[in-house]
């Protein structure tokens, strides 16, 4: 392991609310990608925050990582490629359905404090809310079209988030947008749902004892046109926390290591610890999660050229953390991420959801939310930044 150090520029400002966008859901979630001209792209969520996923999708570009501006149509996000020719963009999000049709069938999981139920979805006949909605955007026009997904998932689940409300399989995907991988021509999405034993032979065994938030690895090799179940990680007796704000596992973000394994970090709740887990056999199966923090919602990870990987994360504090252990297990301690101090409580100050990208081989761009930040008429406002951080070598 070679001795390093970070070093973390001052922030750049993205873009920002006006005074009077303040409620939680308005301008916050950032995340970053790169272009095909060499820019970066980074998207915020606008709306609420809540199941019916009603929001709008805020953007902006740059050509450096400090100067933003609104985007424009040459400024072509570097999603991955089709077979024929066109970018995969992920999943289409779908609001909770309000329905009771799921009565009719004999759910097999269920929460007595807020009557969410989980099914086999392959019991159930109407296809609305299992179909899953692939995206593919035009390479020439830009279109964006839908297409449907093939899932070969055993023992995929269908559950509802509380009594009549059917959480769309779709958007189980749709949460993994940002956290998709193509590696050697291969998709790969890590998904979490509060799931069923896709490794078990019958029913009966694929019922797990915690009805919590499960991840699970999926894999396309024809461009996201079907997905093959890979793997999975599940709550156990061990994990398990009997707090009623444990969510199971969830928020998965996986990376390749310099050694070739795959690790994954992986949020467990606001205010809950992190976990991270390895694979040596290209994410077929998965180390025994051990905490990586005792905080972290979506935490990121992000490899560098140089060998040093990077990760970000946080609620109720803002945290970087690096590691050059080509297995990605043994980091240094973090670093927190100064916000502007004008909030009583954490979550008036940032979601804490952060996005990673390279910039170049020991260098990457770091996009966060600081709600409190002053605008031009000195008002303390929602606003979206970067900063760029650079890894320095000791030896």
């Amino acid at each position: 392991m070679r001795k390093f150090h970070l070093e973390i520029s001052g922030p750049s400002v993205i873009a920002q609310a006006k005074p009077d966008e303040r409620k939680w859901g308005q301008f916050q979630f950032p995340k970053i990608l790169k272009t095909e001209n060499g820019g970066f792209y980074v998207h915020w969520d606008h709306g609420s925050d809540d199941h019916d996923y009603g929001f709008v999708v805020m953007d902006a570009v740059s050509d450096d990582g400090k100067v933003w501006r609104k985007r424009e149509a040459s400024d072509v996000v570097a999603y991955p490629k089709m077979k024929n020719g066109n970018y995969f963009a992920g999943f289409k999000k779908k609001g909770v359905t309000r329905s009771d049709y799921l009565n009719k069938y004999a759910h097999v999981l269920e929460n007595p404090q807020n009557g969410a139920k989980c099914y086999f979805a392959d019991d159930v006949a109407e296809m609305d809310d299992k179909t899953v909605w692939g995206i593919e955007i035009d390479s020439k026009t830009g279109d964006e079209r839908y297409f449907e997904c093939k899932i070969n998932w055993p023992f995929m689940p269908l559950y509802t988030l509380k009594q009549d409300e059917v959480f769309p399989l779709t958007t189980v995907f749709f949460l993994a947008n940002e956290s998709f991988r193509e590696i050697d021509g291969v998709l790969y999405a890590p998904v979490y749902a509060k799931g069923l034993n896709s490794d078990a032979t019958n029913k009966n065994d694929a019922i797990p004892k915690y009805f919590t938030n499960g991840v699970y690895v999926l894999y396309s090799k024809d461009g996201g046109l079907t997905w093959d179940y890979l793997s999975q990680v599940l709550v156990d007796d061990e994990t398990f926390n009997e707090n009623p704000a444990f969510e199971g596992f969830d928020e998965p973000h996986i990376a390749q290591m310099p050694d070739g394994s795959f690790v994954m970090l992986i949020r467990t709740g606001s205010r809950h610890p992190s976990y991270i887990t390895r694979s040596t056999d290209n994410m077929k199966t998965w180390s025994k999660p051990q905490v990586f923090d005792g905080i972290g919602v979506l935490p990121q990870i992000q490899p560098l050229k140089c060998g040093v990987t990077l990760s970000s994360y946080g609620r109720p504090i803002l945290k970087v953390r690096a590691t050059s252990d080509p297995s990605g297990m043994k980091w240094q301690d973090p670093i927190i991420i100064s916000l502007s101090d004008l909030a009583p409580n954490s979550v008036d100050k940032s979601c804490y959801y952060t996005g990673l990208v390279p910039y170049g081989d020991n260098e990457a761009l770091f996009v966060y939310a600081d709600f409190n930040c002053k605008n031009q008429q000195n008002e303390p406002v929602k606003t979206i930044l970067c900063r760029k951080i650079t890894v320095v070598f000791d030896d």
